[in-house]
């Protein structure tokens, strides 16, 4: 569930500004964020466990204050949201680069 969540708001983040629910889906399916394998974005993962797993961790950091629903279907990142990222930023930077990759995969859902 950890992954899925810092999934969400790496997408909410690299955006800069707030995201249409297809375009969180459209960022998923190309794999852009942490890419996800053959079985999440194709056929067999379902899209509609797909969405709904999307919608449910929206959801989820809603209810801890980590993003906002300005309007229906378009999410952006709160206050405490951009904190927590800008502070991951800054701890990700201090990391060298050929070792990021395997600090995200470290995290279990």
């Amino acid at each position: 569930m950890v992954l899925s969540q810092l999934r969400i708001l790496i997408c909410l983040h690299d955006s800069g500004r707030p995201l249409k629910l297809p375009d969180i889906y459209h960022q998923f399916k190309i794999g852009k964020f942490l890419p996800l394998s053959d079985e999440e974005r194709g056929e067999s993962y379902g899209q509609e466990t797909f969405t709904h797993e999307i919608r449910s961790t929206l959801n989820l950091l809603k209810k801890k204050g980590y993003v906002e629903s300005l309007d229906r279907s378009v999410w952006s990142l709160s206050e405490l949201g951009k904190s927590g990222m800008s502070k991951l930023d800054k701890k990700v930077h201090e990391v060298p680069a050929s070792e990021r990759e395997s600090i995200l995969y470290r995290w279990e859902d």
